[in-house]
């Protein structure tokens, strides 16, 4: 639900791959889209050090965030979909068609995102910490360094991480110079997170003695002298940009209305992020009905409940503080944390087998994140298989207990894990008939948070939110990704400051203060319209359900559904409703 999936991205570094010969000879188009997917999953590895790292392959080089990499990748997009225009899509198969709208689609996102260079901020805590930097530091984590030839790789590879630092600090700076700063109340956030990886240099980057082996010592002394003289160094840089100076220019109003492109970055984020055509203005009036709507549903529950609020205007708020103080829902350790999230896990496992009849064969946990990280992401991540941890995990934040209610987290463990992310993203990485770009590449935010929402939303069909107490815990979770389509538009469109977009939040959701002002910060400061994606994706994937139940009358079967769904990997909504429709067409 509020979490993100630690996945392949496309990340914008020098054009490595080599660009692959595509032959029109006789009846083509099936071998030319192939081999543009090729191509594509090539550009996307040379640029994505974590896609590599999943794989189990040796990662050469890590990404650039200058302005030139952007527009030498815009290039190759463009190339590429040139070679792609002549496709008749009246002669392929129906996945040969679904590849081709998948690569036109990530094609034309790379085609616009040079325009938006200067307006999007590469360093804020889940868009630098959440989704880059610690990537990298798992890479460097897992890197071998018992030979003279992998330990100069490894040495490689600390300084293009320090040349990556140096190429932030350069962007912060150009940003400067543009008038482009983050709202004030993010400033420190960000401080705080290069200054806490500064603080553990010692322990990201030098591997330990029991790791290099005997006769390390002047490789050690090199690693040391990389990170002091290399990283130390480009952090510093990028710190001081970040200085007093930068705070005093910063404005108050967050949201990307106050920055110069922001409107029009705005734009490409929600259709990036929702993979529909939808505006921020409907968008916008979308969440209000659907709060409304699920405001009705809680007040219904809390009579049935049997609490008495002192006055209606304040009941929800009322019910949410008691819930907040309710020892119940606290856990007292991390350990108990990850026990209750496996004992929902186990309650739920007897019931799958009536609603999917295909199942990915990877493992499923739960484990705490870097503690680095906690700090500034407000839950957790979801993390797919990779070969160096063969189990997919649910990353979940272990810190400050006592302020993180657990009230929601059935439902929020059967989105992150089954039958929601594991099971959507896992099954497509092993559907090794599917090409390999469609398994590696995984993006389409509304889709894979969509399923999961959707997903979540099962357990209710199957009877597994008992009382009225599991349920009202998933309605506040319905409720919190409903919110945010009317505070991430509210706030990056429509102007809303923080005050405003807290009081809107607070009165509706279970979570701290703490955790409302990271989630405000992340929407308006941070990955600006991917909170969209949870609900547009599920409102989207029930509708399509719905289109499906009617079509089909007593046909419609729903293993035979959700097969539909996920059985041919993520893609666009706009290209999910056209499979669907097809779909739909075959079994009439």
């Amino acid at each position: 639900m509020n979490h993100l999936i630690r996945v392949a991205a496309v990340l914008a570094v020098p054009l490595l791959a080599c660009s692959v010969e595509i032959s029109r000879d006789g009846s083509a188009d099936t071998d030319l889209i192939a081999a543009a997917g090729d191509e594509y999953l090539e550009f996307v590895a040379a640029r994505d050090p974590y896609l590599k790292f999943r794989r189990g392959e040796k990662v050469e080089s890590f990404p650039d965030w200058t302005l030139e990499a952007a527009e030498a990748d815009s290039a190759f997009a463009r190339d590429l979909l040139d070679r792609l225009a002549g496709v008749d899509e009246e002669a392929i198969d129906h996945e040969d068609w679904i590849s081709l709208r998948l690569l036109r689609w990530n094609l034309g996102m790379l085609v616009e995102a040079p325009k938006h260079y200067w307006a999007d901020f590469n360093i804020t805590p889940y868009a630098a910490g959440g989704f880059s930097l610690n990537i990298l530091h798992q890479v460097l984590g897992a890197a071998p360094v018992g030979t003279d030839e992998e330990r100069a790789h490894y040495l490689h590879l600390l300084y293009e991480y320090a040349q990556g630092i140096g190429q932030l600090a350069d962007k912060v700076a150009g940003q400067k110079e543009r008038s482009i700063y983050l709202p004030k109340a993010q400033v420190p956030a960000v401080v705080g997170m290069f200054e806490g990886y500064r603080g553990r240099l010692q322990e990201l980057f030098v591997p330990a003695a029991d790791r290099v082996g005997d006769g390390a010592d002047d490789f050690l002394a090199q690693v040391s002298e990389t990170v002091e003289t290399g990283i130390d160094a480009q952090f510093g840089r990028l710190v001081a940009e970040l200085g007093d100076d930068y705070l005093e220019a910063a404005p108050e109003q967050v949201g990307l209305s106050t920055v110069p492109g922001g409107r029009e970055l705005y734009v490409h984020r929600v259709r990036m992020h929702t993979t529909t055509d939808l505006t921020p203005e409907e968008i916008h009036q979308l969440g209000l009905d659907q709060v409304a709507r699920i405001e009705a549903e809680l007040a219904e529950l809390r009579e049935e409940i049997g609490f008495e609020a002192k006055s209606e205007e304040t009941a929800m708020k009322e019910f949410l503080d008691q819930v907040r103080a309710d020892p119940r829902f606290i856990a007292a350790s991390p350990e108990e944390v990850e026990e209750r999230y496996m004992g929902y896990i186990e309650k739920i496992e007897p019931h799958v087998g009536d609603y999917f009849d295909v199942l990915p064969e990877a493992p499923y946990g739960v484990r705490r994140l870097d503690p680095t990280s906690e700090a500034t992401m407000t839950f957790g991540v979801y993390q797919l298989p990779t070969a160096a941890n063969p189990r997919g995990e649910y990353r979940y934040n272990g810190s400050d207990l006592e302020n993180r209610s657990l009230f929601s987290a059935q439902g929020l463990i059967y989105h992150e894990l089954i039958p929601g992310h594991h099971f959507q993203l896992a099954l497509a990485n092993e559907r090794e008939d599917l090409p390999r770009f469609r398994r590696e590449t995984i993006g389409y935010g509304a889709f894979t948070e969509g399923w999961a929402e959707y997903a979540a939303n099962l357990a209710k069909e199957m009877g597994l939110y008992e009382d009225p107490y599991d349920l009202y815990g998933r309605l506040v979770m319905e409720m919190f990704i409903s919110c945010r389509l009317v505070l991430d538009t509210g706030m990056n469109h429509f102007g809303w400051d923080l005050e405003r977009a807290r009081e809107y939040m607070s009165a509706r959701v279970v979570y701290s203060d703490v955790e409302v002002a990271t989630e405000l910060l992340r929407y308006s400061a941070d990955i600006h319209g991917q909170a969209l994606a949870y609900r547009i994706g599920n409102l989207e994937i029930l509708r399509l359900r719905r289109k499906a139940e009617e079509a089909l009358g007593d046909r419609f079967d729903i293993k035979a559904f959700h097969a539909a769904v996920i059985g041919s990997g993520a893609m666009p909504m706009v290209v999910l409703e056209e499979h669907i429709d097809w779909w739909i067409g075959e079994l009439g």
